[in-house]
C-alpha cells in the first residue's frame, strides 16, 4: 500500500513527544466489524495469501503488515487456547 494512502494515526503530545521520541504512535485497534471479517477468514484459512492480505488492507485501509501481524497474532492466540484445552483434558482424564 503507498505510503500516501494510510490512515491517519494519532500522536503523542508535544510534551510526550520530548520525552520518548517524535517517532512514537499510539497503537490501532481494529473496529469490530473488522475484527469479526478477520475472524471469519481466519476460520477458513489461517495462512491467507499475499493476495488476500493486499485485499484486506485496502478493504481496512491499513498496512499489508498490520494484517500480516494479526494473522501471526491469531495463530498464537488459537495455539494457546488449544494447549490450554489440551492441559484441561488431560488432567480430567489423570484424575478419574
Amino acid at each position: 500500500m503507498p505510503k500516501g494512502n494510510r490512515p491517519q494515526v494519532q500522536r503523542f503530545t508535544f510534551e510526550e513527544e520530548e520525552e520518548y521520541g517524535t517517532d512514537i504512535v499510539r497503537r490501532q485497534k481494529f473496529t469490530a466489524e473488522e475484527t469479526s471479517i478477520l475472524e471469519l477468514k481466519f476460520r477458513y484459512n489461517s495462512y491467507p495469501s499475499k493476495e488476500e492480505v493486499d485485499e484486506l488492507a485496502v478493504q481496512f485501509g491499513t498496512s499489508d503488515k498490520r494484517i500480516t501481524s494479526w494473522f501471526q497474532n491469531r495463530r498464537v492466540k488459537e495455539t494457546r487456547l488449544s494447549n490450554q484445552r489440551n492441559e484441561k483434558y488431560a488432567l480430567k482424564f489423570i484424575l478419574n
